[in-house]
């Protein structure tokens, strides 16, 4: 069976077929698209991960394990956690402004940067902050390189109602 007069290999070959579903998927509503790659980047959180990209959700479990300070759970997050940039303390939000994309599917050259897989990446910052945090969060995107811009830049709002009584309850939930 001839597939095609290149050979590629099989993570090459899901890239190229991730890339054509996304393109597929600029025509849907925005909403709907927004919900999907959030989601997507949710799953890519909890995933185990090879050794290199060792960004699963257990290290943010095993951060807070180790602290109930907030400041302290950010500064192991950034020692822990590769990301395109640290996270920073401003006012009541976590920036991170990064040069490159923080997505590890764009940074291995498995896809091309979009503007989808921003949403993706906000799916991911959310699920990892979710556990810091252990409360909803807010997440916006102010610029991305996915989407023309020369940063990509990231903030997390954690809920107001953050209440270290609750993460018990909240780290079972997020494990289920």
């Amino acid at each position: 069976m001839n597939c095609g007069s290149e050979e590629i290999t099989v993570g090459e070959r899901a890239g190229k077929m991730l890339s054509v579903i996304l393109r597929a998927l600029e025509d849907e509503d925005r909403e709907v698209r927004n919900r999907l790659m959030i989601a997507c980047g949710k799953e890519c959180a909890n995933l185990p991960c090879p050794p290199k990209w060792d960004v699963s959700l257990d290290i943010a479990h095993d951060i807070i394990s180790k602290t109930d300070d907030v400041t302290k759970r950010i500064e192991l997050l950034n020692q822990s956690v590769p990301w395109c940039a640290d996270w920073v303390m401003e006012n009541d939000w976590i920036v991170s402004e990064c040069t490159t994309c923080g997505c590890l599917l764009v940074q291995n050259g498995i896809v091309d940067a979009s503007p989808l897989w921003c949403q993706c990446s906000m799916g991911w910052v959310k699920s990892i902050f979710e556990i810091i945090f252990q409360s909803p969060v807010q997440v916006m995107l102010t610029s991305a390189i996915g989407q023309g811009d020369k940063t990509c830049k990231y903030l997390v709002k954690p809920n107001p109602t953050y209440d270290n009584a609750k993460t018990e309850e909240y780290s079972q939930r997020t494990k289920d």
